[in-house]
């Protein structure tokens, strides 16, 4: 009796412990699931600073080019931020440069977090094991809503003075509305451009005073001539009275012979003062012969 009792306790004894180790198996493979490989696979840790983790917790998933290449193993915070420990698998570290960053990133529309790590450039140097690099954050969901209130509060305000603009435009007793609205406006601007018109033409074409005055080049040789034969007299005028000829003789008189000079120098600012003004008109016609219709 007491021997078949203690085949049935040992026999229970050994399906107890059969059973447990089966759902300790199948609690490792549940919990282990897809990262079982990871297990055996050699791993290089960095450490990336970040401001704001905004929820990151340790064993997020960490990111390259989109796929899953390690986890988060820890996070520290310290007077000087908060420091993320992360393991990346070894066959990775070839990818990774000295100018590298990590950023947090959303997952789905529930908000799961992971690491995204952003290799850098290859004319950079491999990045070593236990290198800290730099660490950006995404703006949140919170941020995102105000900066979309305050776009819209500004929208509002724009779209309600645009209405306003349109208001006044279509406003047929306003400035702008008969600017728009009213026809004598247009009518008159055409007559005045008709009117411009014939005027020109008749310019063009006509064998008047005022076409001659600014077709005919006699007038400035006119003028030009005067002037060079003004200056010349001048020249003679004056050299006859540095070199003590008749004229010198005649103006020995101190007072008149000042008075002379003054006269000379007048006569030949005028000269001057009048060959700048036909430089100026034969550069510059339109400055002197205007003409307007209102």
């Amino acid at each position: 009796m007491y021997e078949y009792q203690k085949k049935i306790t040992w026999s229970s004894l050994k399906t107890g412990i059969v059973i447990t180790i089966a759902l300790a198996i199948l609690f490792g493979v549940v919990f282990f699931s897809g990262n079982i490989s990871s297990l055996f696979t050699s791993k290089f840790d960095l450490v990336t600073r970040i401001s704001n983790v905004q929820g990151l917790r340790t064993g997020a998933p960490v990111w390259l080019f989109g796929v899953e290449v390690g986890v988060v193993e820890k996070i520290t915070i310290n007077s000087s931020g908060t420091y993320v420990k992360i393991s990346i698998q070894q066959k990775y570290l070839s990818n990774i440069f000295k100018n590298a960053h990590t950023n947090v990133m959303t997952m789905g529309i529930l908000g799961d977090k992971f690491v995204e790590v952003y290799p850098g450039d290859s004319s950079n140097p491999q990045i070593s094991p236990g290198d800290t690099i730099s660490g950006k954050i995404n703006i949140g969901f919170e941020q995102l809503l105000s900066l979309s209130a305050s776009i819209m509060v500004q929208l509002d305000t724009t779209i309600e003075k645009l209405e306003t603009l349109i208001g006044s435009v279509l406003n047929p007793k306003g400035s702008i509305g008969k600017f728009i609205s009213d026809p004598s406006l247009y009518n008159n601007l055409n007559e005045s451009i008709n009117s411009l018109t014939k005027l020109t033409r008749s310019i063009n074409y006509s064998r008047g005073t005022f076409s001659k005055l600014i077709k005919d080049t006699t007038l400035y040789h006119n003028l030009n001539s005067v002037s060079l034969e003004f200056a010349s007299l001048v020249n003679q005028v004056d050299q006859s009275i540095q070199n003590g000829s008749v004229a010198g003789a005649l103006l020995n008189d101190g007072a008149m012979a000042t008075d002379v000079k003054e006269t000379v120098n007048s006569l030949r600012s005028t000269v001057e003062l009048l060959n700048n003004i036909l430089s100026d008109i034969k550069a510059n016609p339109d400055k002197y012969f205007k003409f307007e219709l209102f």
